[in-house]
């Protein structure tokens, strides 16, 4: 905080019948009494922002791999024997491919992240990252990203897929899954996730319903993608078990 100070000048009345020389002494003698205000440090309210790692890239044309380190924070070893623990996680790739837009990171970590690249009709590129947490179960976290390298920024998952559709038949399919006597015994039914399996090969993409703990698994979408947005081309209505 800034401490401001300001000088207040005690005013005194002269008395109309008096001297002029008793006003002069009377104004030499004036008091002066120092307050101190107290203002806002607008300094100490500053947020400081983390720096932000951006990759070296000499051509500027960014590949899968300059964008997971973007969104890391920092590089990521080819293997986890070459990888570095000074930042205490030692993140490696599980799986890199350059040419397929696809990368798969983890570490010293319970879980992983995921990372793809689509290019778009507008010259932009659309970074789909999920972050997976395990401990005990899994939970699935999805972000998209447009834009062009260190400038991509979030988007909401409806500007890019019908999400109310897609919504509506999870829910339908959660539904079904339930009701099959096959499937009960679920330790936390209510629980139903979305997760969207991001493409090795291509653009298209499946999407699937994990219900309770990681308990199951089915795929209940297939979307395909226009350079532009994704649009649902399949719909699963039978329940096909992947774990």
């Amino acid at each position: 905080m800034k401490k401001l100070s300001f000088i207040v000048v005690g005013l005194f009345l002269v008395s109309c019948g008096g001297a002029e020389e008793d006003s002069k002494d009377n104004a030499e003698n004036l008091n002066e009494q120092e307050v101190e205000v107290v203002a806002n440090d607008s300094s100490s309210n500053e947020v400081l922002e983390e720096e932000q790692y951006i990759p070296e890239n000499e051509d500027g044309n960014w590949q899968i791999d300059d964008y997971a380190e973007m969104f890391i924070g920092g590089e990521i070893a080819a293997t986890a024997e070459e990888s570095n623990m000074e930042n205490a996680v030692g993140w490696f790739y599980q799986e890199l491919d350059l040419a397929g837009g696809f990368a798969s990171v983890t570490g010293a970590i319970e879980g992983w992240n995921e990372y793809v690249i689509w290019r778009m009709t507008d010259g932009d590129d659309l970074i789909g990252t999920m972050s997976v947490g395990c401990g005990p179960v899994c939970d699935y976290a999805f972000t998209f990203y447009k834009g062009k390298g260190k400038d991509a920024s979030p988007i909401e998952m409806t500007e890019i897929m019908p999400m109310n559709e897609i919504e509506a038949h999870k829910k339908e399919m959660h539904e079904k899954v339930l009701n099959d006597d096959k499937y009960g015994g679920f330790d936390y039914p209510e629980d139903a996730q979305l997760y969207f399996r991001f493409p090795q090969k291509g653009t298209s993409m499946e999407v699937d319903l994990i219900v309770g703990a990681d308990e199951l698994q089915t795929t209940i979408l297939e979307l395909t993608w226009d350079k532009t947005k994704f649009s649902i081309k399949k719909k699963y209505t039978e329940i096909k078990v992947i774990i």
